[in-house]
């Protein structure tokens, strides 16, 4: 192991933004430890108090009693998500380690170099392999979904979801013309998601060319005849990076299904 690596039992690191009281936007959640993000995890998509106090434990130690102590809490198909959610965490945990080599090998490789984390060695393994494939995924950045139909933008999210086999990540835009509900979508389908912009960003050309460094794969709604987005469409394409339109017909009510 290269001697600037941190001891992986030290590696804290930053993820997503949930929704807090009066839905405000929270600062993005921060984890002592990827043990910690696992334990969490259980809690959070319906356990919310639980997941807080997770978060804070102390130490490894610490936040593996407190989980196994509420396990009544877990949500009820972890079993089913477990190894994709660890997947998920690791690639937090990569972004927040860009000085080591150890995210960058085989599954094989980076399930070693995690051992001392004290998780189950088969669970582990099938975890690495998952993040080995969410690494080298295409990242994906929706753009104009605030104001298309929430149906719409869920069959399309689904397709692009089926299309990759659950293999992709989100390059989200927070500023205008982003959209949160795609961003809470992918949260809960533990697709890793990376922050672009700021809540006052416009898409100017400079932050078009900086999420383009981001993004493998564009795609942008736009309502059947409307102009809103075209401006947004040219520069990506001068820019000659890979996009989609997607044309929605009215502002049909509905609500995208998570």
């Amino acid at each position: 192991m290269p001697i600037t690596d941190i001891p992986i039992t030290n590696l804290s690191f930053s993820a997503y933004r949930l929704v807090g009281d009066g839905g405000v936007r929270l600062e993005p959640a921060s984890f002592l430890s990827l043990v910690h993000w696992f334990e969490a995890e259980k809690f959070r998509a319906f356990a919310r108090e639980l997941y807080q106090e997770a978060l804070h434990s102390p130490s490894v130690k610490e936040v593996r009693r407190f989980s196994a102590g509420h396990q009544r809490h877990w949500r009820g198909d972890w079993l089913a998500v477990k190894q994709r959610a660890l997947a998920c965490g690791m690639v937090y945990a990569a972004r927040s380690d860009p000085g080591s080599n150890r995210w960058l090998g085989t599954a094989d490789e980076l399930a070693h170099a995690l051992l001392p984390l004290g998780f189950e060695e088969r669970l582990l393994a099938a975890a690495c392999a998952e993040y080995v494939r969410l690494r080298d995924a295409q990242s994906v950045s929706f753009l104009g979904g605030a104001a298309a139909p929430p149906d719409h933008i869920g069959k399309r999210i689904h397709a692009v979801h089926k299309k990759a086999e659950g293999y992709w990540r989100l390059a989200h835009w927070i500023g205008r013309h982003g959209s949160w509900q795609i961003h809470d979508w992918a949260i809960q389908q533990h697709v890793p998601v990376s922050y672009h912009g700021a809540a006052s960003s416009r898409l100017a050309t400079a932050q078009i060319a900086r999420l383009a460094e981001s993004t493998d794969h564009f795609i942008v709604f736009e309502q059947r005849k409307g102009k809103v987005m075209d401006r947004v469409i040219r520069q990506i394409k001068t820019i000659k990076a890979s996009i989609e339109l997607d044309l929605y017909a009215s502002d049909a009510e509905g609500a995208l299904t998570i």
